[in-house]
């Protein structure tokens, strides 16, 4: 089957299809793109082997990509009484998907550098210019790690919509354009 063979409509195969590049483009496979787009569009939650049946791939292939959105936290599982099926639903607040997983992504990398940084410049094989481009980018890393101190733990798409409102007319009052 192509992808999204058993799509309902055009916009459906098309959508999901872009779903999957999408997920590429987030480091994700494509498969867990197409998923996503399934589930989003979906006007109510589907088991696992109605979303092999809309995308045309294997049940385990779905089963394996559905634990990687439900760590995202771009699906959950629902219980449906009387069936011992597993079905999902989407999590509609992509603003908030995405910026929970580039704030753990840009945590983690900034936590992963520092201890190497540290130990670039305790060498002794450093000359001064090579020292102060260390030491510079130490600093711009230490930058960045208390800025996102600042930022909040979780963001949704209204209180972002909200935050860049306010961010707007702070820049008009300021002058810039």
């Amino acid at each position: 089957m192509t992808v999204a063979a058993g799509a309902r409509s055009a916009v459906e195969r098309d959508f999901v299809t872009l779903a999957g590049e999408l997920g590429l483009s987030l480091g994700l496979n494509r498969t867990v793109g197409q998923i996503y787009g399934v589930l989003y569009l979906s006007e109510r939650h589907l088991s696992l082997d109605e979303i092999v049946g809309r995308l045309g791939i294997s049940k385990g292939s779905v089963s394996l990509n559905i634990r990687e959105l439900e760590r995202w936290g771009a699906v959950r599982k629902i219980w449906v009484p009387g069936t011992r099926k597993d079905y999902y639903e989407a999590c509609t607040d992509l603003a908030g998907i995405l910026y929970d997983r580039m704030r753990k992504r840009f945590e983690k990398l900034l936590e992963s550098t520092g201890p190497q940084m540290q130990g670039f410049l305790k060498s002794r094989d450093l000359g001064p210019l090579q020292r102060d481009r260390l030491d510079r980018l130490l600093e711009t890393r230490d930058l960045f790690a208390a800025g996102l101190k600042l930022l909040p733990a979780e963001i949704s798409a209204q209180r972002l919509s909200t935050s860049l409102k306010r961010l707007r007319a702070l820049k008009s009052v300021l002058g810039g354009s």
